[in-house]
């Protein structure tokens, strides 16, 4: 899930589906259940408008998601939203303990338990276990797995991580 201002990009409309308004859907939440929580969410077209939208139906469908809005009811209605993204406010989330949006994480400081920096998150790789934080710096790109072993620290207030790798990963993507 990526940050938009106060709001949380859920993901991106792909396509209409079938006759009736359906739409298939590419979360970028690692667990779609914060979908089903939702009655409401917001729709921004490529063009920037936002719609609020009143979410009637999720389910997964071939590696994505089909979803069904109070408002659209024809394909016609559906294509319009090719494209589009869904949105809901940040604060409508919830969250556990140690759970991070990707936003909070992308840009932060990665260090050891020395204190020597190892680079900045520069993007991160969801799997289907954890996700892999890929940390680029002067060492060059280290993959590091998201998962509490590693992951010692997480400030956000001051945009740090503190990881305690395992011998070798630094280097290993050298060739």
């Amino acid at each position: 899930m990526w940050e938009q201002g106060p709001n949380i990009i859920l993901g991106e409309i792909l396509k209409a589906h079938g006759i009736r308004g359906w739409l298939r859907f590419r979360s970028y939440a690692h667990d779609l259940e914060v979908l089903k929580d939702l009655k409401s969410v917001i729709v921004q077209s490529r063009d920037g408008r936002a719609l609020p939208a009143i979410l009637e139906s999720v389910r997964p469908f071939k590696g994505s998601y089909l979803l069904k809005f109070g408002h659209i009811n024809t394909r016609e209605e559906a294509e319009g939203l090719k494209g589009a993204y869904v949105l809901v406010p940040k604060g409508s989330l919830n969250r556990e303990p140690g759970e991070y949006f990707w936003s909070e994480i992308i840009g932060m400081k990665v260090m050891d338990l020395t204190n020597t920096g190892l680079g900045t998150v520069a993007s991160i790789i969801p799997t289907n276990g954890h996700d892999i934080y890929v940390v680029k710096g002067e060492k060059g790109e280290i993959l590091v797995p998201a998962v509490e072993g590693i992951i010692k620290e997480v400030s956000l207030r001051e945009g740090f991580l503190i990881v305690d790798l395992p011998k070798g990963l630094i280097g290993l993507n050298e060739v």
